[in-house]
């Protein structure tokens, strides 16, 4: 009998541990923190925000920033651009968002490059990424531009699969679906260049370049 009770004092031990575990790692986080967006590295202003790279970590709400957004509200960042900078590490608030058309520069607009004007393309090109250019003849350079929207043959945008915005472009392996077409931001007269070039006798269609942010 003594043994017994020594065995199950044991046990209860035992399970007050494990509960103390379970609770610390994750009772706790799921029960008494809210989870919360931050950089995962620096966002410079105007950088737009489906191409960044966040992680979600959970907080105690004494430790959250006022208007933090959650990772349920990832998908209002598809349209918005970082209104200033974004230090690594820093939560992500309603205040570091601003609309995508808020820095479309005056003058200039959103237009297509329809399906049958594109030679070439990457898969992995998404909205918000920079792409230069190119006639598929003399390879002359139409000038570099802001993707506004990279859309499928139904018209939906394309993302990544996650769901989760990836500057790395050798991390996008799989799309939402197949690129038909894009959108980018341009003033009129570059417009009518690039469309002109599409109409020209010996256009053999536009190639697609991929480019680097550059650092500010």
């Amino acid at each position: 009998m003594k043994r017994m009770r020594w065995i199950a004092g044991l046990l209860l031990i035992l399970l007050a541990i494990g509960a103390m575990f379970c609770w610390e790692n994750f009772g706790r986080a799921r029960f008494l923190y809210d989870s919360v967006l931050v950089a995962a590295e620096e966002i410079p202003a105007g950088t737009p925000l489906r191409s960044a790279v966040f992680r979600q970590i959970a907080l105690p709400p004494e430790g959250k920033t006022e208007g933090s957004l959650s990772a349920a509200e990832l998908s209002a960042l598809a349209d918005q651009v970082a209104a200033r900078r974004i230090p690594a590490g820093s939560q992500l608030t309603a205040g570091d968002l601003q609309p995508l058309s808020a820095v479309i520069p005056e003058g200039s607009a959103i237009f297509p490059l329809k399906a049958q004007w594109i030679s070439a393309r990457s898969s992995a090109l998404r909205g918000g990424d920079l792409v230069e250019l190119v006639e598929n003849v003399h390879y002359s350079s139409l000038g570099v531009y802001r993707v506004a929207f990279v859309k499928d043959s139904a018209e939906q945008e394309v993302v990544n699969s996650s769901g989760l915005p990836e500057r790395n472009w050798l991390r996008r392996a799989d799309g939402s679906g197949i690129i038909s077409h894009i959108e980018i931001v341009a003033a009129l007269s570059d417009y009518q260049r690039i469309r002109a070039c599409t109409e020209g006798g010996d256009y053999a269609g536009l190639i697609l370049v991929q480019k680097e942010e550059k650092e500010e």
